[in-house]
């Protein structure tokens, strides 16, 4: 999948993550999805991406009802360590990817990251009264 890189206009607080060092800085929380989006067609749609990056590992088990991915591809979760949680918000599913070239090779991610399209989400905050 080819990403427009073409700038519309986004919320100016939206923040355009420029490698994957800088994803993975930005994600390593206490367990806490950021949220991030890929800018498609140019910046007309939006494919959204929740992203916890375990800089120790997440050990999956048997009993793991998310996908798992290797750089191969689907693998059994059975003791495996993840670096990456995904939550692919297009169909409200969870995977785990070992590593960095797991992310790359089953996921957009990186590719959008590469062409610019790339994005931590900023929401507005409503005052209420």
């Amino acid at each position: 999948m080819a990403f427009d890189v073409a700038k519309r206009e986004h919320n100016m607080e939206d923040r355009l993550i420029e490698n994957l060092e800088q994803l993975r800085d930005l994600a390593s929380t206490d367990c806490t999805m950021v949220d991030f989006f890929i800018s498609l067609a140019g910046g007309l749609a939006r494919s959204s991406v929740g992203v916890i990056y375990h800089e120790d590992g997440y050990q999956t088990d048997a009993d793991e009802e998310d996908d798992v991915f290797s750089h191969e591809g689907l693998i059994d979760p059975d003791g495996v360590v993840c670096h990456w949680e995904i939550f692919h918000d297009i169909c409200g599913e969870y995977a785990y990817y070992t590593d960095d070239e797991s992310l790359r090779a089953n996921t957009n991610i990186v590719e959008a990251i590469e062409l610019g399209g790339f994005y931590l989400y900023s929401y507005e905050v409503q005052d209420a009264s």
